[in-house]
């Protein structure tokens, strides 16, 4: 199982980060992302979970 991201900053380089401290066979692996559409993790993700399903969601329902 690969770790969730957990991290104080956000942005693209964060992600490129997390992901970078994968193997290449763990990324190869990962099969679905989850993120809110921002253009930074779209990319980071495309370039880096080749495999993945990307779903995009507009955010948390809060009750």
């Amino acid at each position: 199982m690969i770790r969730p991201l957990n991290h104080d900053k956000h942005g693209k380089s964060v992600l490129d980060a997390f992901y970078e401290s994968l193997t290449e066979k763990e990324r190869a692996e990962i099969e679905v992302v989850a993120c809110d559409g921002a253009r930074g993790f779209l990319s980071s993700s495309r370039q880096y979970a080749e495999n993945a399903l990307i779903v995009l969601f507009s955010g948390f329902s809060r009750k």
